[in-house]
């Protein structure tokens, strides 16, 4: 079985979810895509402009929040939920980057904590990032320190597209000596796709999603 890696976006820790087990949802031809593309966003940054044409339509609006401390890396733990996190993507000219981390690098240790797989390395970075403060982690090459930079914007973004209403409807009849009846009986329900992302100074720290086929 295909292994979901659940994130916290808030750190830029990278969500990966396979096709056909998106949501325990069986495969939309739209929604999936979709949902696929943005499961990625903090991986290859996108802009609120990025998000809007894979959605086509911009955002119902953007909301200026708190920003969190944050490595600008992006782990998981592929191909198994115990292994230990490995660095999947940095972002160009990013606090992890510039520290000397890069693809590929196993995490051992963040600040003064041993970590060996991805939920332990999520808690500790929660723990222990702080804006302009250094944050060691110790990788499979060496000894690096992160210094999380406070984003000068931070927006959250809402987007929803309405795919009309999916459903059935049928006529039923009745007649006897005293006379008849006819009506119909229905049942119906929206087809939609909601999205929320944070971005930190224009580019996509990390996406939400929900649909209803």
């Amino acid at each position: 079985m295909a292994m979901i890696i659940l994130s916290d976006v808030r750190f830029f820790v990278a969500t990966v979810l396979f096709a056909g087990l998106l949501g325990g949802c069986a495969y939309d031809p739209v929604y999936t895509p979709w949902a696929e593309k943005l499961n990625y966003a903090g991986l290859t940054p996108m802009t609120t402009d990025d998000v809007s044409l894979l959605l086509g339509t911009p955002p119902s609006r953007c909301d200026d929040i708190a920003p969190t401390p944050s490595t600008e890396m992006f782990i998981g733990n592929i191909p198994a939920r115990d292994a230990p996190p490995e660095v999947l993507s940095l972002w160009p000219d990013g606090a992890a980057s510039m520290a000397g981390i890069r693809k590929g690098d196993i995490i051992h240790k963040i600040g003064d904590t041993k970590v060996s797989n991805l939920s332990e390395a999520i808690a500790a970075v929660r723990e222990q990032a702080k804006f302009d403060q250094p944050l060691t982690v110790v990788t499979n090459r060496g000894v690096h320190t992160i210094v999380p930079r406070r984003p000068k914007e931070a927006k959250q973004c809402y987007w929803e597209v309405s795919g009309g209403m999916a459903g059935k409807s049928g006529g039923f009849g009745y007649a006897d000596n005293y006379g008849a009846t006819a009506g119909t009986s229905s049942s119906f329900q929206h087809r939609f796709f909601r999205a929320t992302c944070k971005f930190w100074d224009g580019k996509a720290a990390g996406c939400n999603w929900n649909y209803q086929k």
